[in-house]
């Protein structure tokens, strides 16, 4: 049962580089002063998103696939003022046969603010089955998760809640950086709520280039997890992530890298379809 707690922490954070930065990268603040870096600005310019499905593979050096993952923005969520991200995602080839892991994630938001509304998360390993639904209400989030262990078959229950103003979650967070101005030096500072846990995450854009062909925005990620006395937990198995993002009106994720404990991480897009 412990190995297999180990197996899911480590492919959740590697999932989450299938959207995002590495969880946990060592920041500079050691202290509670993070308070006074958060990022003000209200949702940028480039908050609107078009319909669009994105395919990426993750990889571990660009040479060995390990992952796959579809995400699509502005599904329809039965509200004009709510707009719907989906994706799944599930590991592939060798790091399957020894990490099976597969999973959905839905979040909604707020179309004019980029503010978070609910998330559905739902993964499994070889062992044991997850759902994790989080709700936000003004600086609240509320969220309740049920495990299933395949061995016992019985559910365990835990709910939990966090209060912190100006929360976002997992894709909130990706889209109130990308509708940002992003010139070089610029950084975005902000609380992440994308599981269970409070992450700071801290972006710098380190400027402009071409990548895999692309005209790219270059960010630098870092990540703590926020502690209840609001103290930062640093993680020495990540060392450091950077996104390119395109550098156009749609600020589509074209690859991201991470230098984790098991070596070069990578996740790249593939192909998009645009309606």
């Amino acid at each position: 049962m412990m190995k297999s707690k180990q197996h899911m922490t480590m492919i959740r954070s590697l999932s989450l580089l299938l959207f995002s930065a590495a969880l946990c990268l060592p920041c500079s603040a050691d202290s509670r002063s993070w308070q006074n870096s958060l990022s003000k600005a209200p949702a940028g310019p480039y908050k609107k998103k078009k319909h669009c499905k994105l395919n990426y593979i993750m990889s571990w050096k660009g040479t060995i696939n390990s992952g796959e993952c579809t995400v699509e923005f502005n599904r329809n969520s039965g509200s004009a003022k709510t707009v719907s991200v989906q994706s799944t995602g599930r590991t592939s080839g060798l790091a399957r046969r020894v990490f099976p892991y597969d999973f959905k994630i839905q979040s909604k938001y707020r179309g004019d603010t980029l503010r978070p509304v609910s998330y559905h998360i739902w993964e499994q390993t070889r062992d044991e089955s997850k759902t994790i639904d989080g709700y936000f209400s003004g600086s609240k989030v509320t969220t309740k998760e049920k495990t299933i262990t395949f061995e016992t078959k019985k559910p365990l229950y835990r709910k939990s809640s966090y209060e912190y103003p100006n929360l976002f979650d997992l894709y909130s967070s990706i889209l109130y950086v990308g509708s940002q101005p992003l010139n070089k030096g610029d950084k975005v500072n902000m609380v992440v709520y994308p599981f269970d846990k409070p992450y700071l995450a801290k972006v710098t854009v380190l400027g402009r280039e071409k990548h895999l062909g692309h005209d790219c925005i270059k960010l630098d990620f870092k990540m703590s997890k926020i502690n209840k006395d609001l103290a930062l937990k640093h993680y020495d198995k990540m060392k450091s992530a950077t996104m390119w993002l395109s550098d156009n009106s749609d600020r589509v994720m074209v690859e991201l890298r991470s230098e984790v404990f098991i070596g070069d991480v990578r996740v790249t897009l593939k192909s998009s379809e645009w309606n």
